[in-house]
């Protein structure tokens, strides 16, 4: 029998279509394997953008760092200045407080010194020399004194003009 067009058709027919499938399963291995290559190519251009953005931050915090520890070196040197200007202030007012306590306690040695010493010699010498006690005058009552006014002359003395001088006060 002879073969029926129709069905030579559909041989070729599938014989085409095989080799269409064939060409296409070759396509998505070659898709796949380029795929693949792509994925390992972006994968290592992902480490070295890691590598580098991590090389990149270290470097921008080490900036970083080291010029915050400048700035504080540079506070710290400051704070030392003055704790050193304080402490000098405080050493000198000490000294002086020193020699000032040492001349009040002089002062007061000297001053116990010259008490033990009246007390040792006694009141009534002074320095080698012995007072005598003067005589007591004792005057009758009845004699006024020499330099006394009468009191009725000084009760009928005239009033001192206005514009005359008043003698100082004593306080």
């Amino acid at each position: 029998m002879p073969p029926d067009p129709a069905a030579k058709r559909l041989d070729d027919l599938s014989a085409n279509l095989a080799e269409v499938l064939r060409h296409a399963d070759a396509l998505l291995d070659e898709w796949a394997r380029f795929g693949a290559s792509v994925r390992a190519q972006v994968e290592r251009e992902a480490g070295q953008v890691a590598s580098a953005v991590g090389d990149a931050t270290g470097v921008a915090i080490e900036r970083a760092a080291s010029a915050q520890l400048a700035n504080l070196r540079a506070e710290v040197a400051q704070l030392e200045q003055r704790v050193r200007a304080a402490a000098r202030i405080v050493a000198d007012q000490r000294a002086h407080d020193r020699r000032l306590l040492g001349g009040i306690a002089a002062g007061v040695a000297i001053a116990i010194a010259l008490l033990v010493v009246l007390v040792v010699r006694g009141p009534n010498t002074a320095a080698g020399v012995s007072i005598a006690p003067e005589p007591i005058r004792v005057e009758p009552a009845s004699v006024p004194p020499p330099d006394a006014r009468p009191v009725d002359a000084a009760i009928d003395a005239p009033a001192p003009p206005p514009d005359a001088a008043r003698p100082p006060r004593h306080r």
